[in-house]
């Protein structure tokens, strides 16, 4: 059985803290909202104010990380991004804590035994400062918990089942987080039938584990009323999702996301496989236990990177989080190897050279008046000086809104839900996704010309949506509202317009 806790690592326990709290706390910058954190906050105050996921609310993301960031609206109010941010320190703790236990236990590293720890911590908050509680770093926690639950496995045990009942529960619980993680499901399911001989009743309880979670679920979602709505938004929209390929107003490239990913990750993932390949040749050599380890590990990996690369066919950046715990246990393994000490702390400074760079950037430009010292070296006008602006200043649409005047919302026509956090203000419609109902209404048929799976939404439905709760400012990068106001002249007639430019980007405000 794992331990949690031990008073002979209490030193290690302390310091792994400190370190996890050092490395999060530039995420405290209260100004500085990631994308999908903000949509998270968006659809978590609707659901707080009485609206249902899906009905009220519109993504096509599973249900649970909407429900958890409602957890804390619900209990913090205008707090609750900070809530989450403290939540998530020591979630990621703990996480690293499990991980480093894990290590200790199977006597994976004979030295340097924090830097497991160490390395998940880094590599969960690494550039991704503000990217609080995504669906990534969330799976992170029941998906260790999962393959410590398998490795308990011993030779026809009666607790074998319930071993599996566990890890299935925990991983159903991943997908509705992430669907993605489905290929974490097979791979760590795989790893099961390679280290273990294979019973059907123990097959059946992972599967039936699996199962309840998701009913369990998704029979929350019935009694919301919202299982139409899930089924159409939830899941035919993600096959549509697929086949659109991207979000409306955003730009994807693989080729740039894999040079960042080569730039930020490549020495690190280099010596991981490294270290993957060095373990299984010396396989022979290790106890049956450690074999056993070995094995899995390499399947928890192999599924982590399936993930990232097929599950993420866009291969965002935060998708690199999924590879984090196997790839800390190989990262910190390839120091075990044998080299010159010189040697090996020169790979460790390399691998972490530009992550701390980032780490640094963004330290000293969320915190502009304690790093005063480096301004004389800023290019006025730069990205860094361009970042402090975003970290610090309010967001320059707030001139041009009263908010006094704001009583339903606003509406934002493009994927931008960090314009909702940064101003502090709802958005009135259920179009929380725009990108998403940009797709699905019918009053934007000419411009998308794509054939959906999912059901469109009539001009009727749209015009019901609007009038129960018209925006009092519409903002519109992509002059998608001309479109719809020819559609519904007489409900959209009183608004009037005015053009500004923030951070390079034209909009258009329309008020009334």
């Amino acid at each position: 059985m794992l331990r949690l806790f031990s008073y002979n690592h209490l030193f290690t326990y302390v310091v792994l803290f400190l370190i996890t709290v050092a490395v999060r706390l530039p995420s405290f910058h209260a100004n500085y909202y990631e994308q999908d954190e903000s949509f998270y906050l968006t659809c978590a105050e609707k659901i707080v104010d009485g609206g249902v996921q899906y009905v009220d609310t519109w993504d096509n993301k599973p249900p649970v990380l909407v429900w958890f960031y409602a957890v804390f609206v619900w209990l913090f109010a205008a707090k609750a991004i900070i809530a989450v941010r403290a939540f998530t320190v020591i979630y990621i703790f703990i996480s690293a804590l499990l991980l480093n236990q894990f290590v200790v236990d199977n006597k994976l590293i004979e030295k340097f035994s924090l830097l497991p720890g160490f390395l998940l911590v880094f590599f969960s908050s690494v550039p991704w400062y503000a990217q609080e509680m995504n669906g990534e770093v969330l799976i992170n926690l029941p998906v260790m918990v999962a393959v410590f639950q398998i490795l308990n496995l011993g030779e026809r045990t009666e607790r074998n089942n319930n071993y599996l009942f566990l890890a299935g529960i925990l991983l159903g619980l991943c997908f509705m987080i992430k669907y993605q993680s489905i290929f974490l499901f097979l791979g760590l399911l795989g790893g099961y039938l390679t280290i273990q001989p294979p019973k059907l009743t123990e097959v059946f309880s992972m599967l039936a584990g699996f199962g309840l979670s998701i009913t369990v679920l998704i029979g929350g979602i019935y009694l919301t009323g919202a299982i139409h709505a899930y089924w159409d938004i939830g899941l035919l929209y993600n096959l549509d999702y697929m086949l659109i390929g991207k979000n409306l107003g955003e730009e994807v490239s693989v080729l740039f996301n894999l040079g960042q990913y080569l730039k930020l990750w490549g020495p690190i993932l280099l010596l991981g496989l490294i270290a993957a390949a060095h373990y299984r040749l010396n396989y022979f050599t290790n106890s049956i236990r450690l074999r056993k380890v070995e094995v899995f590990l390499l399947f928890w990996f192999g599924a982590a990177l399936l993930t990232v690369v097929v599950g993420g066919g866009r291969l965002y950046l935060h998708y690199f989080c999924l590879m984090v715990p196997p790839l800390s246990i190989y990262a910190a393994k390839f120091f075990e190897m044998r080299m010159n000490p010189w040697l090996r702390q020169i790979a460790l400074l390399a691998a972490l050279a530009i992550p701390l760079g980032t780490f640094g950037v963004f330290l000293v430009s969320a915190f502009p008046k304690t790093f005063q010292m480096v301004d004389p070296y800023l290019t006025q006008g730069g990205w860094i000086d361009g970042l402090r602006e975003r970290l610090n200043e309010p967001h320059p649409l707030e001139k041009y809104i009263d908010k006094t005047k704001v009583k339903n919302g606003i509406l934002v026509m493009d994927y931008e839900p960090s314009i909702y956090a940064r101003l502090a203000l709802p958005c009135a419609t259920r179009y929380t996704n725009f990108s998403l109902a940009y797709f699905k209404l019918e009053a934007f048929r000419d411009l998308t010309e794509k054939g959906l799976i999912s059901r469109t939404e009539s001009l009727v439905d749209t015009y019901r949506g609007f009038r129960d709760q018209l925006p009092e400012y519409i903002i519109d990068p992509n002059n998608l509202f001309p479109v719809l106001r020819g559609k519904m002249p007489i409900l959209f007639a009183q608004y009037n317009a005015r053009l500004v430019t923030v951070y390079d980007k034209s909009y258009k405000i329309y008020y009334r």
